[in-house]
């Protein structure tokens, strides 16, 4: 009896080492595969075997008396080795490098690691997966610096594609506090608000998108020069918005940067493109929500755009409907009225009451519209202005068709809200020489198109009574080249014209710019170019 208790005393010193050997021999094993922050508690097997069956059986003596209390062995026992709990998702951890361990690092086949102790929150460490690039996650206790209350966003479970709120982008309202944080949404009813949920509340996580333009926002598209052409109302949103930049200004307020493509529809102001255009519009979206929990964020206009196939546009948010503009007859020496004119375009000259800009002179070519409609007089011709009048209703006569039977006139008040007058310097048909810096010949040039509105910049007049304007435009051109076949092409530059009798006529363009390739070989070779009227 006393030799049977030796071997069992013997059996369970046995047991105990060989299970303090295979445990110590585990967290190596961990230490080895670098897992964070995991918890090195004694593993239990998956399948529940006994305590004998962790034993090799050669540390038993065949004799041992406890062979004989064994069960019958099983097929689980004749298994190489067991499966731990721990070990399920280990080949998942070593995917993940060094490099992506930090705060919500995204890699290819969309896993992250986040830690709670990097934002100041609870040190917990969670592994995403299933995350898209442009979604910030939330998970656990765990919710991204970058989700900030005052900005829409869509919400998305990741480990499916259901969006939740009906794939609705709405604002978010608060973000709650502890270990489950409630995530509170703007509700669709004043009474009650079901827009909500708690961050731990799906294991797997969410994925936020943050969503900066909505269908049916409305812009004015404001070219390079900051004049505006067109406005624009968001019909689509093509893609999701991925967010490029989040910053904290000096002042508290959170600034957010998405790039966005969009359907627009697209209403140009000038007559040549009235009617509605469907164009896609790309482009980087700005947003602003001001210092306080409760203030929202508002879109302020979206850069580099592109409208179609036409790049260098800005969207600014709101449309430009209403300009308003105050004129005084004490600034011309005329009768010292004051007048407020709506509806200018910034190219254009204002005209209303008994009030003519001091910019409008006989001798040149103007188009002019009234400030209360879209559609120009005289067809959108750009016609010599012939005279203007005295008085308080002054005439304003152009040339017309007819020398016997002139009917290209008006006076200054047949309107009451006013007339809007843009100069038209270089018109279709046209001819120039190109000449560079150097007074070489380099081609030909015939102007085919002058739809952009043409911007005067200033006007002198010489000691011989000689009146100058320097008109910017932009126009197409056909340009020959010295022994070159035509080319086609954007011309940019600063007409120079002049008054010397009762017609002005167009000097030169100064400061051109080509739009092609070719105006960069011009630069490289430090020449200007410079086209000459013929």
């Amino acid at each position: 009896m006393a030799t049977e208790i030796n071997n069992m005393d013997t059996y369970n010193e046995a047991l105990m080492s060989a299970e303090l050997s295979r445990f110590w021999s585990t967290v190596n094993r961990k230490f080895d595969h670098e897992r964070p922050q995991l918890n090195f508690s004694p593993r239990v097997p998956v399948h529940h075997s006994h305590l004998h069956d962790l034993v090799n059986a050669d540390l038993q003596p065949e004799n041992d008396p406890s062979n004989y209390l064994r069960e019958t062995p099983t097929k689980q026992q004749d298994d190489p080795a067991p499966v731990y709990e721990d070990d399920i998702g280990l080949s998942d951890v070593e995917e993940v490098t060094t490099e992506d361990l930090r705060l919500c690092s995204n890699d290819r086949t969309g896993v992250c690691v986040v830690d709670g102790g990097e934002i100041g929150d609870v040190p917990a460490t969670f592994i995403v997966s299933g995350l898209r690039p442009y979604e910030c996650p939330v998970v656990g206790m765990y919710v991204h610096t970058a989700i900030v209350p005052g900005f829409s966003y869509k919400v998305r479970q990741l480990d499916s594609t259901r969006m939740l709120f009906k794939a609705r982008p709405l604002v978010l309202e608060s973000i709650g506090r502890g270990y489950g944080k409630r995530i509170t949404f703007v509700g669709d009813t004043f009474n009650t608000n079901d827009n909500y949920f708690w961050s731990d509340t799906h294991p797997q996580g969410y994925g936020f998108s943050v969503s900066l333009v909505h269908e049916g926002d409305n812009f004015t598209i404001i070219d390079a020069n900051n004049f505006p052409v067109a406005t624009a109302q968001v019909n689509k949103v093509l893609e999701p918005q991925e967010e490029v930049e989040h910053t904290v200004n000096s002042l508290g307020c959170v600034e957010k940067k998405a790039r966005v493509g969009l359907i627009c529809r697209v209403s140009y102001f000038d007559s040549a493109r009235q009617q509605v255009h469907l164009l896609l519009v790309k482009g980087i979206a700005h947003a602003v929500k001001a210092k306080g929990s409760r203030s929202k964020a508002v879109l302020k206009k979206i850069v580099d755009c592109c409208v179609g196939e036409e790049r260098g546009w800005t969207l600014v948010a709101g449309t430009d409907n209403v300009r308003v503009s105050v004129v005084s007859g004490d600034n011309i020496s005329d009768v010292p009225t004051k007048y407020s004119i709506k509806g200018l375009l910034p190219h254009e000259l204002p005209v209303i009451g008994t009030y003519v800009d001091a910019r409008i002179a006989t001798g040149f070519h103007y188009r002019v519209r009234p400030a209360d409609s879209r559609r120009p007089l005289f067809q959108g011709c750009a016609l010599l202005l012939q005279a203007i009048g005295r008085g308080y209703g002054k005439r304003l006569t152009f040339a017309g068709d007819k020398l016997n039977n002139n009917e290209n006139y008006f006076w200054s008040d047949s309107n009451p809200e006013g007339y809007g007058f843009t100069i038209q310097a270089v018109s279709p048909g046209d001819y120039f020489r190109i000449r560079s810096s150097c007074d070489e010949d380099l081609g030909r040039a015939r102007v085919f198109r002058a739809d952009v509105p043409q911007v005067e910049e200033s006007t002198t007049i010489s000691a011989e009574g000689h009146l100058t304007k320097r008109v910017r435009v932009t126009l197409t051109c056909d340009i020959t080249f010295n022994n070159e076949e035509d080319h086609t092409l954007i011309v940019t530059g600063t007409a120079v014209v002049e008054r010397r009798g009762r017609v002005a006529r167009v000097l030169r363009l100064e400061e051109v710019a080509l739009g092609s390739q070719i105006n960069v070989l011009f630069l490289h070779s430090c020449k200007t170019l410079l086209f000459v009227r013929e």
